[in-house]
Order: structure tokens, then sequence, then C-alpha cells
């Protein structure tokens, strides 16, 4: 087993190579850490943007609900879950994923935003306008 120190750089490493939009080679270092570490929330953000970026969305949901469940504070999994969700036209997880990110970050307003688009896909006008108003006043406030 990796020290906590080594699976950093080996997460640091499968980023960078990420970066490079080697997807199976960072894939299979963020495989690696998931295995060593069942319980890291980052392992899962990998493996979710690593099989998100040539299209595996089925994998990368199951990847995202799994960081989520690691870490129900991680603002930026819900991000990424609530996104892919919108991508593939899960709309009521999609709006679920960016409640929370408001519930966890309310006083920014990009995670309204993506929560007002979630309402208007699901056609719930009325949520939408509110949140889109809430953000409104958000930025105003913090430009």
């Amino acid at each position: 087993m990796l020290t906590p120190k080594a699976a950093n750089v080996q997460y640091e490493l499968g980023v960078a190579v990420l970066a490079q939009r080697r997807t199976n080679e960072a894939l299979a270092i963020f495989n690696g850490l998931a295995t060593q570490y069942p319980g890291n929330a980052e392992a899962q953000m990998g493996i979710g943007t690593a099989t998100e970026m040539p299209g595996d969305h089925v994998s990368a949901l199951q990847a995202f609900r799994r960081a989520t469940q690691l870490s129900p504070n991680n603002a930026q999994a819900y991000t990424n879950l609530g996104t892919v969700a919108m991508q593939v036209g899960q709309f009521d997880d999609a709006v679920a994923a960016f409640s929370k990110c408001v519930e966890l970050l309310p006083n920014r307003a990009e995670p309204l935003l993506n929560l007002a688009l979630a309402c208007k896909s699901k056609g719930m006008e009325v949520e939408a306008a509110a949140a889109y108003r809430r953000a409104s006043q958000l930025s105003q406030k913090h430009p």
C-alpha cells in the first residue's frame, strides 16, 4: 500500500497525465489509487473525469456518485455529477446534485446558475427563475 504522501504524488501524476488528454493512462493511475484506497474520493473524481472526457458518461456518473458518497461535502463532486447528468438528460439527478452544491456553497453564484439551467431543462421554470434571481443578487454583491 502506498503511503499517503505517495498516494498524493500518484494522484497528481494522474492529473498531469489527464491534462495531456492521455485518458487511458490517467484512468489506470486513478483506478490503482481507488483499489489501494477504496475510500479516496479524489481517486473517484479522477476516474470520473478520465471516463467522461472520451464520452463514457455511464462510468463517469458512477464515479462521481461514488465520490459524493465518500465525500458528501465535496461541492466539486456534486458539480461534476450534475454536469454529466445534464449531458445525458438525467435532469432529476442534475437538479439534486446542483441543489446539494448550492447548499454547500450558498454564497456563490455559479452553483445557482447550474441549478437554474438544470431546473429550466426539467421544465421547472419557477425554480429556475428563483435560482437566476439569487445568482444575480450574489453576482452584484461579489462581482
